[in-house]
């Protein structure tokens, strides 16, 4: 993740890559301001290169070198005779890069450049090729077996593939190529018939060595069966079928009326199998292969013999359940061809004649009750069967939420389910600590929590049916913290150096104790020495009464240099000011505040080894301002037990990130490698932007908060920017977004969410519409390519529940996923409600985004009829895998204007699916419950 910061130093990194609109006029707008630093921000210093270190390396390239100067900035970019190098900023005034292959032996200038600042600055003729280039050779092709007719991309494999004018030559002819890298090549193939065909370079300096072969090969034949002989024999007896066709495999072995016959597969076109003896009737015939699945012949084989009596014996199951595809077999004899299973006389699925004693009849029912069962024949005669035919109503849990449980007392509460057939086996995927489930449902154990929780216990109950049907339901459990009667705080009950003024807290190792409530015109308190604790002792910190003239603070730990900083009295800035610690109070904010006037303002991780903060109650309401905003923290920060009561309604930026409650703000250069913060317990009342954001690694479990309404709905519940990160147990409502994931190694689990989009919230400078571009979300990955590629993320065990009001709701958003992530999506509960007029809402969106890497298993979607299963997004979709258990609508959405949505598959639908297109629509291939849908 990648978070802005205003001017100061260390410089501010890229901004955060706006999501994709189709306003062009808007998008230049934004780049402007991106590529200027921020809208409105100061100037940066101009950059200059003193030398280059060593100023000589090989033509071939992959030397390292540094280069100093002054003024380089994060996104400087280094070339070396226009050639561009692989750039790292280590500082303002040093960069390293590893030197591109030179184009010539000589002397070549070394130019740095920064989009951010505008900037470009050549050191003339400074830097020197020596050498020549070592030879070019191909080694390997993948893949290098085409089918005849085929085109396809190619990798060549090969050693110093440097030179741009690389081109490679099938059977003589130049065909596209493009130059990866000095080990890859890649080309198109082209059309061709059957044969080998020679792969060759060509350079302009004629310096490419290897041949290599492309080999296509004709399509294999397709398998089926054309006719069989005889076509009819006599009951009773054995004989030999001959049946011909193609494409047989080697493996195949003939079913007769689905009972597998002694077969030899003579060649690719003929099988033979030893049949008999068999009963009067119908006979499927189907060749069936391990390695290439079966093929069925079009008639069936007739045995004829003397009439046997039709009856019914038995069937494989007399109770089925509503609404389910249930296969049963009816066993008897005297069956014809074309008889047929009915219900009350109806018919209730399809029906296949194995033998003239063996039906199999595939059926679905939609109304509970008990049923006739019968075969009814082709001459309208029937058979019926002797004993009732029942269809239970759909198995479902019937307990939806438990009544509160109070934290470290026993309880044992019973749970209840309908439908289906009693008795029901329950089980659950992964308990919270402390409850047990018994299998014959009882819920049961005791929960200690320090505050009040709301844990979310997944539930499975299976009946006892042959079928075993089962229901799933995730219930919310309140857990109502029991706490011992507070005394009142006196001045006396904590010990420390007395303090009864705002000021400046200088003396290392000691502990402040707060003997009064407090005020000041704008800073309160400025932490300038280390292992320094305030203990607010009950108090009330009082700042920015009447200073409106910059931003200031309730306490102040930070560096002076801080540009943002200029006006602060020196004595309350600087300083090591290591490890501080502030607890046991309320800091609030005052009518003068200026905007980004933080409650806690802390600052550069180089003079920090860690922060506490807890038991406080936060109270602000001006513009941009963050109850906590830690610059460059040193990571080990703990936040836990704070109350924050958020009454800012407008943040100038939603980009750079202002207005989040609590803001842990790496800049883009630490992600990930930091210790890990803890935040925890945290109540967040209202907010312009979610709750938590960090920009690395961030541990952050039970925090809660109904969040907005307010200018902006960007915001998230809990953004995890940074690597090796870590959420459950949190609980958010309001108009907000939930989760957002844009580091690697992060567990989300165990969370739940009930929010919506709302007609008070908009953001109008992101989407002229009024609505935040693609809505509200319940949890989003995103990837900011080149840069985050987020790998190894698991989303399990969540219950989201999003509301679609007048613009966008989606339950689960993948964003600019390259396809090597591997992403798992496992037992969760993703709920999207319709409550507005607005369309493309969903269950599951891609845009721009490989969904080959993500996994699902075991997930609910309950999805208003109304709404969409699957939105594939404007900048296309390929490869996803989507199943699970499906609710509602049974309809896929494809806005795929910007880019092709292909090879899209979803399973587990609850009707016939359908596929609805955009007219603006490029390529669209979809595969629901097995029917292939594409766009006209």
């Amino acid at each position: 993740m990648t978070i802005w910061l205003e001017p100061t130093s260390p410089p501010p990194t890229r901004p955060r890559k706006l999501e994709t609109t189709r306003n062009p006029a808007l998008i230049a707008v934004l780049g402007l301001c991106v590529y200027l630093a921020g809208c409105g921000q100061r100037a940066t210093t101009v950059q200059g290169i003193g030398s280059v270190t060593p100023a000589a390396a090989p033509l071939d390239g992959g030397s390292s070198v540094t280069i100093e100067g002054s003024g380089f900035q994060p996104d400087s970019k280094i070339s070396f005779g226009g050639a561009a190098a692989t750039t790292t900023f280590v500082d303002q005034g040093k960069i390293s890069a590893v030197v591109p292959p030179g184009q010539d032996e000589g002397v070549v200038d070394v130019v740095v450049q920064s989009a951010a600042t505008g900037s470009a600055q050549a050191l003339s003729r400074s830097f020197t090729f020596t050498g020549s280039r070592a030879q070019e050779t191909l080694q390997s092709l993948n893949p290098s077996n085409l089918t005849v007719g085929q085109s396809n991309t190619v990798m060549v494999y090969g050693t110093n593939l440097s030179r741009s004018g690389t081109t490679i030559r099938v059977n003589g002819d130049a065909v596209p190529t493009t130059l990866i890298d000095r080990t890859h090549l890649s080309f198109t193939a082209p059309k061709l018939g059957a044969g080998t065909y020679s792969v060759t370079a060509y350079a302009t300096d004629n310096g490419v060595s290897g041949a290599l072969s492309l080999v296509y090969a004709a399509p294999p034949a397709s398998e089926k069966i054309t006719s069989i002989a005889p076509t009819s024999a006599t009951a009773g007896t054995t004989f030999t079928l001959d049946v011909t066709g193609t494409g047989f495999p080697t493996d195949g072995k003939l079913l007769i009326g689905g009972i597998a016959a002694t077969t030899t597969i003579v060649s690719s076109t003929e099988a033979k199998a030893s049949v008999g003896p068999l009963t009067a009737g119908s006979y499927s015939v189907v060749l069936q292969s391990a390695s290439t699945g079966s093929t069925q012949y079009a008639g069936s084989l007739l045995v004829t013999g003397s009439s046997t009596a039709e009856s019914i014996t038995a069937v494989s199951t007399t109770t089925i359940p509503l609404n389910r595809t249930v296969t049963v077999t009816v066993t008897g004899a005297g069956f014809p061809n074309g008889a047929v299973v009915t219900l009350n006389g109806q018919l209730v699925g399809t029906t296949a004649v194995q033998d003239s004693s063996h039906l199999l009849a595939t059926m679905i029912a939609s109304s509970p009750g008990p049923y006739t069962l019968a075969v009814r024949n082709p001459d309208g005669t029937s058979v019926t069967y002797g004993a009732p035919f029942v269809v239970e109503s759909a198995l479902s849990i019937s307990s939806t939420a438990l009544s509160s449980v109070q934290s470290g007392v026993a309880f044992s509460i019973p749970l209840t389910a309908t439908g289906g057939l009693a008795p029901y086996a329950w089980s659950s995927s992964a308990l919270p600590q402390g409850i047990a489930l018994s299998a014959g449902g009882v819920l049961s154990g005791t929960v200690s929590v320090s505050a009040a929780s709301v844990l979310s216990v997944p539930l499975t109950v299976t009946d006892s049916l042959q079928s075993s049907a089962q229901a799933t339901a995730r219930m919310p459990v309140t857990v109502v913290a029991v706490t011992a009667p507070v005394s009142p705080i006196t001045t006396t009950s904590a010990s420390g150096t007395s303090l009864t003024a705002c000021g400046a807290l200088s003396s290392a190792n000691t502990t402040y104790v707060l003997q009064n409530d407090v005020q000041s015109a704008g800073t309160c308190f400025g932490i300038t020495a280390d292992n320094v604790t305030l203990n607010l002792n009950g108090h009330v910190i009082k700042y920015a009464n009447s200073d409106s003239s910059r931003a200031n603070y309730g306490v102040l730990v930070a560096d002076c240099w801080d540009t943002q900083l200029s006006g602060i009295p020196s004595n309350l800035c600087g300083g090591s000011h290591k490890n501080p610690t502030i607890l046991n109070g309320t800091i609030t904010q005052g009518s003068a505040a200026a905007p980004q006037s933080h409650a806690i303002r802390l600052g550069q991780a180089t003079t920090q080894a860690s922060q506490t903060m807890h038991d406080l109650t936060i109270n602000i309401a001006a513009q941009d301002t963050s109850a906590i905003y830690d610059q460059y923290p040193p990571g080990n920060t703990s936040i836990y037990n704070i109350v924050i009561n958020d009454a800012v309604t407008a943040v100038s930026n939603r980009d750079q990130l202002l207005g989040y409650p609590i803001r842990l703000d790496y800049g883009g250069s630490t992600v990930g490698t930091n210790a890990q913060d803890v935040v925890h317990d945290v109540t967040c009342n209202g907010s312009p932007q979610g709750c938590i954001v960090s920009g690395g690694a961030l541990l952050a479990y039970n925090n809660k908060g109904k969040l907005g309404p307010s200018q902006y709905v960007g915001g998230y519940g809990i953004f995890l920017g940074g690597n090796n990160s870590e959420a459950y147990g949190n609980s958010f409502t309001g108009a907000t977004r939930g989760f957002e994931i844009e580091g690697s190694n992060v567990k989300l689990h165990d969370n739940t969410l009930a929010i919506q989009d709302s007609a008070t919230v908009h953001d109008p400078g992101h989407n002229p519409d009024g609505c935040e571009i693609d809505g509200t979300y319940g949890i989003r990955v995103k990837a900011y390519a080149p840069g985050i590629v987020p790998t190894n993320v698991s989303i399990t065990n969540n219950n989201i529940t999003v509301t679609a009001g007048p613009c966008q709701a989606q339950g689960l958003r993948f964003t600019d996923l390259t396809g090597s992530e591997s992403i798992t999506v496992a037992n969760n509960t993703f709920s999207v409600v319709q409550a507005g007029s607005t369309t493309m809402n969903s269950g599951v969106s891609l845009d721009n985004t490989d969904g080959k890497s993500i996994v699902f298993n075991g997930n609910t979607f309950n999805n208003a009829p109304s709404l969409f299963v699957f939105y594939g997004g404007y900048d296309g979709a390929t490869n996803l895998n989507l199943n699970g258990t499906f609710t509602g609508s049974s309809t896929i959405y494809a806005r795929c204007g910007g880019a092709a949505c292909t090879n899209l598959n979803v399973t587990g639908l609850p009707s016939t699916p359908v596929l609805q297109c955009e007219s603006d629509h490029l390529a669209v291939t979809v595969t629901a419950n097995g029917k292939a849908l594409s766009c006209p």
